[in-house]
C-alpha cells in the first residue's frame, strides 16, 4: 500500500535522481508498473506533488510516476532560480524517463503542468501516447496579464488591492517585474512577505466557492515556492524565445490523443484558452465541468477520473449525460454474465463510456466499477439526443 500522511497531504518520495546543474528531482512511483505507465505533472511553477495528485488514478491499472519540479516540494536546492525554466524541465522529463527505461508514455498534466506537458510533447512527440489536461495555461503574455495584472481583478477586486498594494503606486504599472526586484534580492525578510501576498492572491481565486485568505498568516515554504518561481518563470517569458510557443507548434502534437477538461468558470486561466487550443488539435476532445481552477471542485474529480479511465483505451468514445438518453434492444443475451437492468442503469445515468471500437463493437466502461464490458452492436441508430443500440453476446 502507498503510504500518505494524510493531514500534510504528502506522498512518499520513492526515488531521487541527480539531472545535472546542482539540481535533484525527488520522484514518486506508484501504482502497478505493468499498468499503463502515466506521468503527473503539478502546476505552478513552484507547485508540489501531493497524494491528491495520484487520487484520479486506479493505481491497480495504472503505473504513476510523478515528480517535484526544480526547486520546489522536496527537490533541491529549494527555490533556487537557477538553471530553471521550462526547457530545462523538459530536459528533466527526458531524464526521468531514460531512467525507468520507459519507451512511451500518457501525460496527465494540471494548470502549469499542463504548459508543461504541451511542451515536451513539441519536443519529443515520438514518447507520448496520449495527454489529460486539465486547467489550461499556454504562457502567453496575455495569459500572465490576465492574472496578475488587469483580467482576474474584477472577479476578486479586495483580494487583488492587497496584493497590488504592498508594492508602491508607481511600480503597479508593471506588478509581475516589481515583484521580480524583490524575489530577486538579498533580503529574506521581504521576500517571505512578498512570496505571501503573491500567493494568497492566486490561492483565493481557484475555487469556485473560494475559502477564505488568512492575511494575517505568516508564509510557508510553500508559498515561498510558488510565488518566487512563478514570479521567475513569467517575468523571463518561461524560458521560451517566443511569444506564442504552444499555439504555434501545435502541428507538432496535434494527432496526439488528448482530452481537455477546463473548468467552465475558470479565473485563474481563462476557458477561452483551452478552446483556442482545442482548435488547434486534429485528435483532441474538450470538457467544461462546473468548477473553477482547482482540481478539488467535485465535478473536476469526475471529469478527470474519467479522463483518466480513456487513457486506457485508444477508441473514440461517445459520453452518455443527463440528456443523452440511451435506449437498449437485446438479442441472443447471455444474462448471467450482466443484467440487463444493470447494463442500462449505468448507461442512462451517465456514468459510463461507450468506446465504438471497430465498425460493430463497443466497449462500455462503468466508471463505478471501473468493469468493462465488450458488447457487439447490431445495429446503431443515432438522433441528436437518443442513440438506440441493439446489441447481442460477444460470440
Amino acid at each position: 500500500m502507498d503510504k500518505y500522511t494524510e493531514a500534510e497531504n504528502r506522498l512518499e518520495v520513492t526515488d531521487f535522481l541527480e539531472v545535472g546543474d546542482g539540481h535533484k528531482l525527488a520522484l514518486y512511483r506508484h501504482g502497478n508498473p505493468e499498468g499503463e505507465t502515466v506521468l503527473v505533472l503539478h502546476g505552478g511553477p513552484g507547485g508540489k506533488i501531493t497524494a491528491k495528485s495520484l487520487s484520479f488514478f486506479d493505481l491497480f491499472k495504472f503505473d504513476v510516476i510523478a515528480f517535484d519540479q526544480r526547486g520546489c516540494g522536496e527537490s533541491t536546492p529549494f527555490a533556487s532560480l537557477e538553471k530553471n525554466d521550462i526547457n530545462y524541465l523538459v530536459s528533466d522529463i527526458e531524464k526521468i524517463r531514460e531512467h525507468y527505461g520507459i519507451e512511451k508514455w500518457s501525460l496527465f498534466g494540471g494548470s502549469f503542468g499542463t504548459t508543461l506537458a504541451m511542451s515536451y510533447a513539441i519536443a519529443h512527440p515520438e514518447r507520448v501516447k496520449g495527454m489529460v489536461l486539465r486547467g489550461v495555461f499556454l504562457g502567453r503574455q496575455e495569459d500572465i496579464d490576465w492574472l496578475y495584472q488587469e483580467g482576474a481583478s474584477y472577479f476578486y477586486p479586495e483580494n487583488f488591492a492587497r496584493y497590488r498594494d504592498f508594492l508602491p503606486a508607481d511600480r503597479h504599472d508593471d506588478i509581475v517585474q516589481a515583484y521580480y526586484e524583490i524575489f530577486s534580492g538579498d533580503d529574506e525578510e521581504k521576500i517571505k512577505e512578498a512570496s505571501l501576498h503573491w500567493a494568497n492572491w492566486e490561492m483565493g481565486l481557484v475555487r469556485l466557492k473560494p475559502h477564505p485568505v488568512n492575511f494575517q498568516a505568516k508564509a510557508k515554504a510553500k508559498d515561498i515556492s510558488l510565488a518566487k518561481l512563478e514570479c521567475h518563470y513569467f517575468a523571463n517569458n518561461l524560458g521560451w524565445d517566443e511569444g506564442n510557443y504552444i499555439l504555434d507548434h501545435t502541428p507538432q502534437i496535434e494527432d496526439i490523443k488528448t482530452i481537455i477538461v477546463h473548468g467552465r468558470y475558470d479565473v485563474d486561466c481563462r476557458p477561452s484558452g483551452a478552446f483556442e487550443l482545442k482548435a488547434k488539435l486534429k485528435n483532441a476532445d474538450i470538457f467544461f465541468p462546473l468548477a473553477g481552477h482547482g482540481a478539488n471542485d467535485l465535478d473536476y474529480n469526475e471529469a478527470l477520473i474519467k479522463a483518466a479511465n480513456e487513457l486506457l483505451s485508444k477508441g473514440r468514445f461517445i459520453e452518455f449525460t443527463a440528456e443523452h438518453k440511451a435506449f437498449a434492444k437485446l438479442k441472443k443475451w447471455d444474462k448471467s454474465e450482466i443484467k440487463e437492468s444493470e447494463l442500462l442503469e449505468f448507461v442512462e445515468d451517465g456514468t459510463a463510456l461507450a468506446e465504438v471500437q471497430e465498425e460493430d463493437t463497443i466497449i462500455v466502461n462503468d466508471l463505478g466499477t471501473g468493469d468493462r464490458l465488450r458488447i457487439k452492436v447490431r445495429e446503431l441508430k443515432k438522433s441528436e439526443n437518443e442513440t438506440l443500440f441493439i446489441w447481442g453476446k460477444d460470440n
